[in-house]
């Protein structure tokens, strides 16, 4: 059964558990639903609020990069955009979300260069 909910304000726990239940999420596209997404590997619809020159832009870079559908809140359509967001997919970058040697190297690099 296809149901959809609608929720203008969630805490992180009810996010998260309603992320990883969905199939498709339509959100605004800001830095932390992104992030959210692609550690989940959720597919999505990103509408950036209008105005919100870092949502618009980032929601045209994950677009372009194929990792998120993007549309305008005043072009949204879900019969159209529901099917054109399965084509796209986040990466998957699970490797990287809990390495810390990156910065763990950099750091160390950092105090060495500065005694």
């Amino acid at each position: 059964m296809n149901a959809v909910k609608i929720i203008g304000f969630a805490d992180r726990d009810l996010i998260s558990d309603l992320m990883s239940r969905s199939r498709m999420v339509i959100c605004r596209s800001g830095y932390t639903s992104a992030m959210d997404l692609v550690r989940m590997r959720k597919k999505a619809i990103m509408v950036s609020t209008p105005g919100q020159t870092e949502q618009e832009y980032q929601a045209d870079l994950y677009h372009k990069r194929g990792w998120f559908y993007s549309v305008s809140q005043d072009e949204l359509d879900l019969t159209v955009d529901l099917t054109r967001a399965k084509e796209f997919s986040p990466p998957d970058m699970s490797e990287w979300f809990n390495r810390t040697d990156l910065l763990d190297d950099a750091v160390k690099k950092f105090t060495r260069n500065r005694t």
